[in-house]
């Protein structure tokens, strides 16, 4: 079992790196920009073979929240979550199969899927607050 995390749209479900929000389109631009971070492809994740109903996620909270910790000041990064927030996305915490899962190279990001946690309850939403905390309180 894997434990992945993710940040999607409450009601589309979409990630913000898959919108056409300005915003959104923003922030992507901003992680993409970081020479640590690759993309999943540069991971090792085989794009192309991939299964069209799978999403893409962290493994480990950490892990998503290096993508979302984008400015040098705290009051950046908070900015960036609350508006996210406000467009009205969350976390989460998905509990997924081995067989239901890609993990990349680094171990760092997943392609997984989201419906079969989904409808075996073994997802749990947070708020996207969650983000930029420094001791994270999952219970």
């Amino acid at each position: 079992m894997h434990h992945v995390f993710r940040v999607e749209h409450s009601v589309t479900r979409l990630g913000p790196f898959q919108t056409n929000e300005p915003f959104t389109q923003m922030l992507a631009g901003k992680a993409i920009a970081r020479p640590e971070l690759k993309s999943p492809g540069e991971d090792g994740l085989p794009l192309g073979h991939i299964p069209f109903s799978f999403v893409f996620g962290c493994v480990g909270l950490g892990n998503l929240q290096q993508w979302f910790l984008l400015g040098d000041a705290c009051s950046d990064n908070k900015e960036i979550v609350d508006r996210l927030g406000l467009l009205g996305f969350r976390v989460g915490e998905y509990l997924v199969d081995d067989e239901d899962c890609w993990v990349s190279d680094s171990g760092i990001q997943a392609a997984f899927h989201a419906a079969h946690a989904r409808e075996e309850g073994l997802v749990t939403y947070h708020h996207v607050g969650i983000l930029i905390s420094k001791q994270p309180s999952l219970a």
